[in-house]
C-alpha cells in the first residue's frame, strides 16, 4: 500500500477567508451575488431578445455523403516469369479497356451500384406571436408581485391614463394658443389692430335690455358691437355677460367718405350683435338718422376706439 501524501490547503485568488485559530478549520464563505444576478436576470428570457424577435434561418445543406467516382481497375497480371514486351502490354491494356467499355462479363466490365439520398430540410418552424410573447414575459412568473394578466391590465390602464392626460393637455394648450392668436388679430381696444381705424357696415336696431344689463331707448347714443369682439373680450372663465370688459367703452363712428372730426358721433357699447361682422356696428335709430336716411338701412362707415 502506497503512503498517502497530504497537500497544504491554499486559498484561491479572490476567496474570502475568516481568520480563525489554528485548531479550527478555515471556512470559505460564498461570494454574494450582485444585484443584477439576484433581481434582474431571473426575469429576463434565456435567449437574447433579438434572437427571439428575429430568429436566424439556418443554412440548408444536403446531408448526403459525397460519392467517389467509380474507377475501373485493370485485371491483375499474373507474373509467369516470362518477359512481356511493350507491344504486348499495350495490346492487353487496350483489350481490358474495350472489355470494360462494352460491358462484358469480365472483371473490368463490372458496374458499381449507385445510392441515392433524400435531402432533409433543416429549417425550423417560425415562432408565433404568442410564443415570442411568452418568451419575453413568461406566464408562470410574477411581475411587481402580480400575475402576468393583472400586470398587463394595470400597465394598459396606466398607458391609457398617460395618453389621455397628454391629449387633454395638448388640446387645451393648442386651443388657448389659437384663441390668443385669434384675439391678437381682432380689433380690440388693447390690441395693435384695435388702435387703427376700422371700416364696416352700419345698421340700426331698437335697444332694450342689452347684454351689458342696461336699459336703453332709440334716442340714446349707444351701439352694439360684433358678437366675436364681445365674446373675445370676456375674461377667462367669465360667464356673466354684464361684466364684459367692452361694456361702457366709447366708440367714434362716422359715414364713409366724411370727416370724422366734424361728422363723427360718439356712442357707448351696451350690447352684442349676433348678425354683425367683426368690424360692423349696430346703432340706435337716433344715431343712424344723423349719419344717413333710415330708408337706406345699411351704409358703409368707419369707427375707432376712444381712449
Amino acid at each position: 500500500m502506497e503512503p498517502t501524501t497530504t497537500t497544504a490547503w491554499t486559498p484561491s485568488p479572490g476567496e474570502r477567508i475568516r481568520h480563525v485559530p489554528e485548531w479550527e478549520v478555515p471556512v470559505n464563505y460564498p461570494a454574494k451575488r450582485p444585484f443584477y444576478s439576484r433581481v434582474v436576470k431571473p426575469y429576463l428570457p434565456s435567449r437574447p431578445l433579438k434572437d427571439i424577435l428575429f430568429p436566424r434561418k439556418p443554412s440548408t445543406k444536403s446531408s448526403a455523403p459525397e460519392i467517389a467516382p467509380a474507377i475501373a481497375s485493370p485485371s491483375p497480371v499474373r507474373d509467369t516469369g516470362a518477359s512481356i514486351s511493350a507491344d504486348e502490354s499495350i495490346s492487353k491494356e487496350a483489350a481490358i479497356s474495350s472489355g470494360s467499355g462494352s460491358g462484358g462479363g469480365g472483371a473490368g466490365g463490372a458496374i458499381l451500384p449507385t445510392t441515392t439520398y433524400d435531402t432533409i430540410s433543416l429549417q425550423p418552424e417560425r415562432p408565433t406571436f404568442r410564443q415570442r410573447f411568452d418568451a419575453i414575459l413568461p406566464p408562470n412568473k410574477k411581475y411587481l408581485r402580480l400575475p402576468r394578466k393583472a400586470f398587463l391590465i394595470a400597465l394598459a390602464a396606466l398607458i391609457a391614463l398617460v395618453i389621455l392626460a397628454l391629449g387633454l393637455g395638448l388640446g387645451l394648450g393648442l386651443g388657448w394658443g389659437l384663441r390668443s392668436h385669434h384675439n391678437a388679430e381682432l380689433p380690440l381696444p388693447w390690441t395693435a389692430t384695435g388702435t387703427k381705424e376700422q371700416k364696416g357696415e352700419l345698421t340700426y336696431f331698437s335697444p332694450a335690455l342689452g347684454a351689458c344689463g342696461w336699459m336703453n331707448t332709440d334716442s340714446d347714443t349707444v351701439a352694439a358691437v360684433s358678437h366675436e369682439l364681445y365674446d373675445a373680450a370676456a375674461a377667462e372663465g367669465q360667464t356673466n355677460p354684464n361684466q364684459n370688459t367692452l361694456c361702457g367703452r366709447w366708440i367714434r363712428v362716422w359715414r364713409d367718405g366724411e370727416d370724422k372730426t366734424r361728422n363723427g358721433i360718439d356712442v357707448q357699447v351696451v350690447d352684442r350683435c349676433t348678425g354683425c361682422g367683426v368690424t360692423d356696428l349696430d346703432l340706435t335709430l337716433g344715431v343712424f338718422d344723423r349719419l344717413a336716411d333710415k330708408d337706406e338701412g345699411r351704409i358703409l362707415g368707419g369707427w375707432e376706439w376712444l381712449q
